[in-house]
């Protein structure tokens, strides 16, 4: 594996230095409080960053002085003295175990002055990655790898297809005694992708190797998403669900769409949308929006593509309307639009890129991404303690309404989402994407029995699932 060698930070050189510093003349007026100043270079206590480190300075005073510290990390001795020479020693109480240094002040009172002298403990040697995983498109170009930390280091791929360019440094920052440069560094580093033509992903590992070990990063290359625009696309539906856990009659709309789902898993994706006032960190901050975009005068309420409200009725009857609109939408409303999208999750941070091939142009296009979270367990009026939610809306990634776009006929729209996972999420294995492009328009059919259609201004056109960690791609009706 060949390496390529990479000064990531240059050596910072901490000198301690003895310094000389003078009180000055007494002041004529004791009852004064004179601005306090800052003393000159090579006044500033520097500490390694392990627990017991010391750092001295020698005073020369021309008066009585003395010492105040406020660090409970630091100990300082002695906290007084006469005027001469004295010898002070900063000691470290703590192990500074983070990447960038840790700063604090003294203060020394002298003839009325009071004077600061600051103090740095090194921080320990290491890199952070923000992301442990990256994805790179088909086409040849760039992928960048975020990275920060206090080390050099040598970068190295497992594959040919993935090699080193450089690294775009970070500006150091200045630490607050106005001298010394932080040795933390924010900086990119460049690898080269070659283009790729294969129907599944492939992966690479860079490996970051430095004094303080290794580190590393899988880089992810997706597969091309070619588009057939003379297939017809699959058509997905999506139905919307207004719930809460105090509602009594939530869980018959809640079991009529999840009966719905598992007849037509392929084709139905329900959300469930809680309210403001749903306990138990179920709460979604979209769900007002659209209670006030559908006019939503009850709970529970549902809305398939925004062609249709399906009321409360028995669970058989509410499962037959919904399975209904699944089948006229696929029947008389054929997807305009199919959605492509890989997603690379890093520890909490989301990237997203999303193509949206369309057959017909319009400047109307609405993409909607949410994350949802099965498996949520917590009591639901009328549906017991041990109530297992599902669908829960938790994080959008887009405007709640959609994000517009315009494309041309037979063409395709890029986007992608870079974001942390919102906190909400209670178990990270139980979320999920989902995605949806709506235009503006109004129902033409209306065909099913008992659904109540609407206009609410836009149609859902088609939607996809796909993992926090993983890839679909275009799809067609057979």
């Amino acid at each position: 594996m060949k390496k390529f060698k990479n000064f990531l930070y240059s050596a910072l050189s901490f000198a301690l230095m003895t310094a000389m510093v003078s009180c000055g003349e007494s002041i004529d007026n004791p009852g004064t409080e004179p601005d306090p100043e800052v003393p000159n270079t090579g006044t500033s206590f520097i500490l390694e960053c392990t627990k017991g480190a010391k750092a001295e300075l020698e005073f020369d005073k021309t008066a009585d002085w003395q010492l105040s510290n406020a660090n409970v990390w630091l100990s300082v001795s002695p906290l007084s003295g006469v005027a001469g020479k004295t010898n002070v020693t900063a000691t470290a109480l703590e192990a500074n175990e983070e990447l960038v240094e840790r700063e604090g002040t003294v203060a020394v009172r002298c003839n009325n002055v009071n004077t600061t002298y600051f103090v740095i403990q090194r921080p320990t040697l290491g890199l952070y990655l923000p992301k442990a995983r990256v994805s790179a498109k088909a086409q040849a170009g760039q992928v960048v790898i975020p990275v920060e930390g206090n080390v050099e280091m040598e970068v190295a791929s497992s594959e040919s297809w993935l090699t080193f360019d450089k690294v775009n440094y970070g500006e150091p920052a200045t630490l607050k005694d106005g001298t010394t440069k932080s040795l933390y560094k924010v900086s990119q580093i460049l690898m080269n992708v070659e283009s790729y033509d294969g129907e599944v992903s492939r992966e690479a590992i860079v490996t970051l190797t430095t004094e303080a070990g290794e580190y590393t990063v899988t880089v992810r290359q997706n597969p091309v998403s070619g588009v057939d625009y003379s297939a017809e696309f699959f058509r997905h539906s999506i139905g919307l669900r207004f719930t809460a856990t105090w509602c009594g009659y939530c869980p018959m709309m809640g079991e009529a769409f999840s009966n719905a789902h598992s007849n037509y898993s392929d084709r139905f994706i329900p959300i469930s949308l809680h309210a403001s006032s749903s306990q138990g960190g179920l709460a979604f901050t979209g769900t007002s929006t659209l209670e006030s975009y559908y006019k939503v005068s009850g709970y529970p309420s549902g809305y398939i593509n925004d062609i249709a409200e399906v009321e409360n009725y028995a669970v058989a009857t509410t499962t037959n309307i919904i399975q209904g609109l699944i089948d006229e939408a696929t029947e008389s409303y054929p997807a305009k639009t199919a959605i492509a999208a890989t997603s690379t999750l890093s520890g909490n941070v989301l990237e997203l890129n999303v193509q949206v091939a369309a057959k017909e142009g319009r400047s109307d296009y609405k993409l909607v991404a949410l994350v949802l979270e099965d498996g949520i367990v917590y009591p639901q009026q009328s549906g017991g303690s041990n109530y297992v939610h599902n669908y829960v809306a938790r994080q959008s990634l887009t405007d709640i309404k959609g994000d517009v776009f315009e494309v041309d006929d037979e063409s395709i729209y890029e986007t992608s989402f870079d974001v942390e996972l919102s906190t909400k999420i209670k178990d990270i294995n139980n979320a999920y994407l989902v995605l949806f492009v709506k235009y503006d328009g109004e129902p033409t059919q209306k065909g099913v029995a008992n659904a109540v259609y609407g206009k609410y201004g836009t149609i859902i056109d088609n939607a996809v699932v796909l993992p926090l960690d993983g890839s679909v791609d275009f799809k067609y009706e057979e």
